[in-house]
């Protein structure tokens, strides 16, 4: 092979090399770009997801501070009620 032969060889091969790895370039750029996009969506669903458990679990603690409430007043009642009929077979 020539000097002229060889040297074209030689600028072909690393024109070659150069499209190739910047094909690789992009691939991973693309690739990447996607991972993280797909991370952020994923995050943002698992934040509203949180949220939402979070608003549930409030409503679930009024409801539950409701029936003790609730609870606490039928408890009076019955004490009062209960005292009353004390009262009446005693008095």
């Amino acid at each position: 092979m020539d000097s002229d032969t060889w040297n074209a060889y030689h600028i072909v091969s690393n024109r070659a090399r150069s499209v190739c790895y910047a094909a690789r370039q992009q691939l991973f750029r693309r690739r990447a770009e996607h991972t993280v996009n797909t991370l952020i969506s994923t995050a943002a669903s698992q934040l509203d997801a949180m949220k939402e458990l979070k608003e549930g679990q409030q409503e679930l603690r009024e409801l539950n501070a409701d029936s003790v409430d609730k609870l606490l007043a039928g408890h009076s009642a019955l004490q009062t009620q209960q005292g009353k009929l004390f009262e009446g077979a005693h008095g």
